[in-house]
């Protein structure tokens, strides 16, 4: 005050701050989807408000047996063994520990029936025969008749089995159905084959001699009725080699030179059978391995590599170095001896390199001169679903051919169909995909006998024969109105190699399915029994559930022990080919089908979304 005189001080009023207020916690899926005994389920729970993370529990009620939760990321998964109406309450927390509740009801569905057995074996005149027939869903029981064809003389279908002892060289188509106890039926069609056991040389080539060494090789036979005689129809084998009457070729050759003979079996029954074999007979030689590969993995290396063709080779032996080539044998660790021509080398440490030298050694113990072809080298790295330098995945696109030149997905190559899938589940098909098209066996000027074609590589990693199958090709197969029973199916086949060079195919089967009506049911998923890729709906989605776990993942798995002969132990290179329509035989010699209706334009060549589309491959092995 002017005059001096005291004052009150004047506090000001506090002022009033607003932040952002915080939503309540609330549980936001409002239900479950319906999941079927025996498949796949995965549902996850969502939360929103409150204070994340969330954490997630069954506050009452019972899960399915199969099914389990996960609280950290509300993950509901598994394969249910069970069916029924479950009801059931989740609680949330988030982290101020607060809570909310939320009662969902799960129902799972029993699985629909399929007959699961695919092309019956030939059968062989006065052999006993038998073949199993499977079934699977549904509930059984399971009563199996035979509803269209008759079976060949001597067999019958009892239970579920066709059983006998065939008496005459005859082949029969039927109709098999099978029904459960709640009156659900499939029915398919198998050809039943019965044939003569024919006597015939089961030897086609014979091994080279070398000059002044031993030789002895037994001739064998199939079929007929032992014991066998066998003896030189034309020619003269090179001297001091005869042919006893058991088979065996034998003897010491003096002479360099090669021989053409022709070699006859006669069985008890008088039955004859001959075969043209060339003998080689050559000097001792040094041959070296040529053609190793060493392709790097998971603490592993995938080794291939070419034999010498010279009768001085013995085995050949591969030597690991961690530093160096190995020079000699003994300069490293011998890793592999024999006479193969791969082997996938274990136990290695991620992030070395090794070197891999291959000497071809002959009878004497004596290595060949070593060239350039006969070293590799590899470095393994840890494989892993995400964040590492190597994935489970393919990683590069050597070629693509789809048959029409704007096909779906060709102008986001080489991503789209590297990396995880990215499944849409059973309801629909994803889009992250490469189109190969589809032809049809009738259409003029057909470009190829198939659909499209597609070869991805593995870098990084490779594909290894364990148990089980080992990779998955994922599609975007999807079930029609949701009946796993009715599919949008797009098949193709599938082939694999080592070097990118020699492919080898996977058997495939077409067992024709029918409707009540007698209509060929493409939809059934069984219809396509085995060796097909575009068959099951991709679960997994960008890594979740676990693409490389084929319980869980949807796709179509493949494994290395089915191919014929079992020809490798390892690959890194996968061919993807479209069937089309009409233009593919199967092993039992039934043409390949591809839907139509309802999908009118699924082979159409000319439409830049037809025929198989593919996501991803995966390798569950590696």
């Amino acid at each position: 005050m002017r005059d001096g005189s005291a004052s009150t001080p004047i506090v000001p009023e506090p002022l009033a701050f607003s932040g952002p207020a915080t939503l309540p916690l609330t549980v936001s899926t409002e239900t479950l989807p319906r999941g079927m005994v025996g498949q796949a389920y995965s549902a996850g729970l969502a939360a929103t408000g409150g204070t994340p993370p969330y954490a997630w529990e069954l506050a009452s009620g019972f899960l399915p047996t199969g099914l389990a939760l996960d609280g950290g990321i509300g993950l509901l998964s598994g394969v249910p063994t069970v069916d029924g109406t479950f009801q059931l309450q989740f609680t949330v927390r988030d982290g101020e520990a607060t809570a909310a509740t939320k009662a969902l009801t799960l129902v799972i569905e029993t699985s629909p029936l399929f007959i699961v057995t695919g092309s019956f074996p030939p059968a062989t005149i006065e052999v006993a025969y038998v073949q199993r027939l499977e079934a699977q869903g549904g509930r059984p029981p399971y009563v199996w008749s035979l509803t269209a064809g008759a079976l060949p003389e001597g067999l019958t279908l009892t239970e579920a089995q066709v059983s006998g002892v065939p008496v005459r060289s005859q082949l029969a188509v039927v109709h098999i159905m099978v029904q459960d106890q709640a009156g659900q039926t499939d029915t398919a069609e198998y050809k039943v084959q019965v044939v003569p056991s024919v006597l015939r040389v089961a030897t086609v080539s014979v091994p080279p001699g070398v000059v002044g060494e031993p030789y002895r090789f037994r001739l064998l036979a199939e079929g007929g009725t032992p014991p066998y005689q066998w003896s030189l129809a034309t020619g003269t084998l090179p001297p001091e080699l005869v042919l006893s009457t058991d088979g065996q070729m034998a003897g010491t050759p003096i002479a360099d030179g090669e021989t053409t003979v022709t070699v006859q079996v006669t069985d008890m029954l008088q039955q004859s059978a001959s075969q043209r074999l060339t003998l080689r007979i050559e000097g001792a030689a040094g041959q070296p391995v040529t053609g190793l590969i060493a392709a790097p993995s998971d603490s592993k290396a995938g080794l291939a590599w070419q034999n010498p063709s010279l009768a001085g080779y013995a085995e050949t032996a591969v030597v690991r170095g961690t530093d160096h080539h190995p020079a000699h044998r003994l300069d490293g660790i011998e890793v592999y001896t024999g006479t193969g021509t791969q082997h996938v080398d274990t136990g290695l440490t991620n992030g070395t390199t090794y070197f891999y030298t291959a000497f071809a050694i002959d009878a004497q113990g004596r290595a060949a001169p070593v060239i350039d072809a006969s070293r590799a080298q590899a470095a393994p790295q840890a494989v892993r679903l995400a964040g590492g330098a190597a994935d489970p995945y393919a990683d590069a696109v050597i070629s693509a051919s789809p048959l029409h030149p704007q096909a779906f997905g060709v102008t986001t190559l080489p991503g789209i169909v590297l990396g995880p899938p990215q499944g849409a589940g059973t309801a629909a098909g994803s889009l992250d995909v490469l189109s190969l098209g589809c032809g049809v066996a009738t259409d003029p000027g057909a470009p190829a006998p198939h659909g499209g074609t597609v070869t991805l590589a593995f870098t990084n990693n490779l594909i290894v024969d364990g148990p089980g199958p080992d990779l998955t090709v994922f599609e975007n197969a999807f079930f029609q109105g949701g009946d796993p029973q009715k599919r949008f199916i797009e098949p193709a086949i599938v082939a694999v190699s080592q070097d990118g060079v020699t492919f080898y195919a996977f058997p495939f089967d077409f067992v024709p399915h029918f409707t009540s009506t007698g209509q060929l049911n493409l939809a059934n998923p069984f219809v396509y029994s085995a060796g097909f890729a575009g068959v099951n709906p991709v679960l997994s989605n960008n890594g979740t559930p676990d693409p490389t776990d084929p319980t869980v993942s949807g796709g179509d798995g493949f494994d290395l022990s089915q191919l014929p002969g079992r020809p490798v132990s390892w690959v890194r290179f996968v061919r993807i080919t479209g069937t089309g329509d009409r233009w593919l035989t199967d092993v039992n010699g039934d043409v390949v089908r591809h839907a139509g209706d309802p999908f009118t334009r699924a082979c159409d060549r000319a439409f830049e979304k037809s025929g198989f589309d593919l996501d991803a491959v995966a390798a569950i092995h590696y």
